[in-house]
């Protein structure tokens, strides 16, 4: 009976310790949602030429809904001006002649600008 009892005693406190351990779930990573962002640092599309094109070219009797030259309104990357760019007439009628837009309006930072763009591939 004098063995019985410590070894009651020390299988009592045994069980009651594991009984305070619980198994702790590390809570799940938040998950991250990667939006994509137009690069500030080069010249492209969405940063660069969008607005330029917007300001002179995308206007009403221009490059607008339903013009025979084509609709530069509400473009949101470059695939509406690729024809343009891949025959060379996009860099042929703004940059060589500036022949466009008509009144021609560029700044030498708007030339200077599409010049890089052109020149970095377009995109």
């Amino acid at each position: 009976m004098k063995k019985i009892v410590p070894m009651l005693f020390i299988g009592g406190c045994l069980l009651a310790s594991l009984s305070q351990c619980t198994k702790d779930k590390a809570p799940l990573p938040t998950p991250v949602v990667v939006t994509p962002v137009c690069d500030s640092t080069k010249v492209l599309y969405c940063n660069k030429v969008k607005p330029i094109i917007d300001a002179n070219c995308a206007t009403s009797g221009c490059h607008n809904a339903g013009a025979s030259a084509g609709d530069f309104t509400n473009n949101n990357d470059p695939s509406t001006l690729r024809d343009e760019v891949k025959s060379g007439n996009f860099k042929d009628f703004v940059i060589v002649n500036k022949s466009m837009p008509i009144g021609f309006s560029l700044s030498a930072d708007d030339l200077n600008t599409l010049t890089l763009w052109l020149d970095s591939g377009a995109n």
